[in-house]
């Protein structure tokens, strides 16, 4: 099976439109752009292949109709197993392989065709088994009719070539570059950053490496992972502890205080995301592989092309953007609160309106960046977020909602501690009230600093990932915000899920716990004692059966 994936030469295409080159781009392929890539015309649904047959082969997706008429992966499966007879005369190394790609094509959903095989192979194979056709009688199928496919790659189609027509070198990415130049030369005009990038003909840029020899070095990938660990894993804890104490006793945080609990879920969801990209690696959650055969790979443009990829922005970008509704709902809640003095039962009869627009607005957010396309993955820290190449993406989707959840959030919370100090003034006399309404104003103010602070710097960081989308060219672009912003912006997006400890850092924590757990041993000697009541033995020797009776010894 590993032989026959030799021939796969998986493309990574992110538009169907080629803009017109000039003899200048033609010479000197650029680094790739997502202006490149209008997406003018509807892309094609791919599934999944159903064929026993065609599995493990280097690819899983196909789309139909096929190059070969078929309506239904069904029918076309039904023709392939009519060949069973010649598979297992063993013709051609190749065969399972063409016929494969020939009934159920690659499919990429950024291309309108499908890649099938290249005429190349199908005379490779119709040459080493036609003659055992004859001999069973049977004549080559014009449905398989080698003029009906592709003769070779080009810039603007594309098929699967066979090894006897091109084969790469040992631990070279094979690419096929339609002007003959050596892909090794096709990125020197990048000078510098040349030997980071590797050209793909099928896209006709310069893309990042994705190994050791990528944009950054190894030893700076291993401490981004360590920091972005660290990180991960406490904010998770304190997340889960918090999560936990409010499931046991969830009268201990009314509103406004309950708004707190859901910020710090999706600071849960956020560490997930960030430690499932720990577990799966750099190299699966963001490259593509361009040739099974060898262990090079490059950073897909449209990051949608990789699962793992896909699957950590949704998680992380929709944990970062609700987040930032929950902070300006606890806000508001702690406006109407002190400025108006709206009760716990008050603010809980409006919860449900909470909870739609905290939501439902990220989850529209995020499936608008979904159906735009426009995520990409990062070339140090391997996390899927707003592409680099984007700028208005990246202003609309992300620095325009975060500068406004911001703006107004800060505004409540200005604005309830104000009142709370008003209040607290208002108070002639001192005591019990006047002091729990101190620290409610202290536990308050340092939340909303532990949380603001951090905002504003991921606010920042994305100015300057948008600034590097604007002004700087393509290889500085690729590269990313860097070593020391990307660990900031890490860490300016997870410390918000520490302020947690801010409302569940105190006795009463501790006294919580205490009663689970002494709730617990109490429900396990409860069930214990039901069950020697049950099937007891009393202390004549004798069992007793039905009812315990108490004062009688017993013995499980």
């Amino acid at each position: 099976m590993r032989q026959m994936a030799m021939f796969l030469h998986l493309v990574s295409i992110a538009t169907l439109v080629w803009p017109p080159k000039t003899q200048a781009d033609r010479n000197h392929p650029t680094t790739c752009s997502l202006a490149m890539f209008p997406g003018t015309e509807t892309p094609r649904h791919c599934e999944s292949i159903h064929a026993s047959l065609c599995h493990d082969l280097g690819y899983n997706s196909t789309s139909m109709p096929g190059l070969l008429g078929f309506e239904l992966q069904s029918d076309a499966n039904k023709q392939l197993l009519s060949f069973r007879p010649l598979l297992h005369l063993g013709c051609s190394k190749q065969l399972l392989f063409f016929l494969c790609s020939s009934h159920f094509p690659l499919c990429d959903e950024t291309m309108l065709k499908p890649i099938g095989p290249c005429a190349g192979m199908c005379q490779a194979v119709h040459q080493q088994c036609a003659p055992f056709l004859r001999k069973l009688h049977f004549e080559w199928p014009e449905s398989l009719d080698c003029n009906r496919f592709l003769p070779h790659n080009g810039p603007d189609h594309m098929c699967m070539e066979s090894p006897e027509d091109k084969v790469a070198a040992e631990g070279e990415i094979e690419v096929w570059n339609h002007n003959g130049k050596d892909p090794k030369e096709a990125c020197h005009h990048l000078g510098f950053y040349h030997n980071r990038y590797t050209f793909v003909a099928a896209l006709n840029c310069c893309v990042p490496r994705c190994d050791n020899n990528g944009l950054y070095p190894h030893s700076e990938r291993i401490f981004i992972d360590v920091w972005m660990g660290l990180w991960a894993s406490t904010i998770f804890v304190i997340a889960i502890v918090t999560l936990l104490t409010f499931i046991i006793k969830p009268r201990r945080f009314p509103y406004p205080q309950r708004a707190f609990i859901f910020f710090t879920a999706c600071h849960t969801i956020q560490a997930v995301a960030y430690l499932i990209r720990l577990a799966i690696g750099q190299r699966r959650a963001s490259c593509k592989i361009l040739l099974m055969t060898t262990a090079m790979a490059y950073l897909p443009l449209n990051g949608l092309a990789n699962s793992a990829c896909a699957t950590i922005f949704v998680l992380r970008y929709f944990s970062v953007m609700a987040a930032a509704a929950w902070w300006v709902a606890g806000g508001l809640t702690w406006y109407l609160a002190t400025a108006y003095q709206w009760g716990a039962e008050s603010l809980a009869a409006y919860a449900a309106y909470l909870h739609a627009a905290a939501w439902a607005l990220p989850a529209l957010q995020t499936g608008v960046v979904l159906v735009w396309r426009c995520v990409s993955p990062d070339a140090l820290t391997a996390l899927c977020y707003l592409g680099n190449g984007n700028p208005a993406a990246i202003a609309v989707l992300s620095l325009s909602p975060l500068m406004a959840f911001l703006v107004i959030g800060s505004g409540f919370y200005a604005i309830s501690l104000v009142s709370m100090h008003r209040i607290r003034a208002s108070l002639h006399s001192p005591g019990s009230k006047c002091h729990q309404l101190h620290v409610q104003t202290t536990k308050l103010a340092a939340f909303s600093l532990l949380t603001a602070i951090p905002m504003v710097a991921s606010v920042v960081c994305r100015f300057l990932q948008l600034d590097l989308a604007r002004r700087l060219p393509g290889p500085e672009r690729d590269s990313g915000l860097g070593l020391g912003p990307s660990a900031f912006i890490i860490a300016s997006d997870l410390v918000p899920g520490a302020a947690a400890l801010v409302w569940v850092a105190s006795s009463k924590t501790l006294q919580t716990w205490r009663g689970f757990v002494s709730r617990k041993e109490q429900w396990q000697c409860d069930e214990a004692i039901r069950i020697t009541g049950k099937w007891g033995v009393s202390d004549n020797g004798r069992e007793e059966g039905g009812v315990y009776k108490p004062g009688q010894e017993t013995v499980v």
